[in-house]
């Protein structure tokens, strides 16, 4: 992927966020502000604005605690029912030098490998359409043996 931030839409986004679930830092006992400026503009001119908050993240089953991640006060170009961006870039891609969710999950010994994969399922009318696994891969999903490449270009998995 070409980002390593996350970020999700805020409560106290304008109108822009009504078509998307929105964060709520005052529902959350967690919650710990960090207050740092956030900015992101894509490569299709679409972006994100707001501000960094520490907070715990699950996904998955899996439970990060102490992620730094975008709340969003202002965005444009996200018309789709997508509630936010969770980047896998490498950390060296991040808007404010915050360690990435994926990173925080290896680290935290949350997931037993470094290894994220995606399923994409090959009829486009089913549901689910596919699956973001964090630590492995599902076998059931493939058959044969899985070639590992070097990446060539580190940032956006370039091999």
């Amino acid at each position: 992927t070409g980002s390593s931030d996350l970020w999700v839409p805020s409560i106290k986004c304008s109108s822009l966020c009504n078509n998307h679930n929105r964060y709520n830092s005052n529902a959350s006992s967690t919650y710990q502000v960090d207050g740092d400026y956030f900015l992101i503009t894509y490569g299709d001119e679409s972006y994100a604005e707001g501000y960094f908050d520490n907070d715990v993240v699950t996904i998955n089953g899996l439970t990060v605690t102490n992620q730094l991640f975008a709340e969003v006060l202002n965005m444009s170009g996200f018309d789709a029912p997508e509630d936010g961006i969770l980047g896998l870039a490498y950390p060296d891609y991040t808007s404010g030098g915050e360690t990435p969710l994926f990173y925080n999950m290896w680290m935290q010994n949350l997931i037993p490998q470094p290894i994220f994969s995606f399923y994409f399922n090959p009829d486009s009318s089913a549901t689910p359409g596919g699956e973001l696994i964090f630590g492995g891969a599902d076998t059931s999903k493939y058959t044969g043996a899985i070639t590992y490449v070097n990446v060539s270009v580190q940032g956006y998995w370039q091999f």
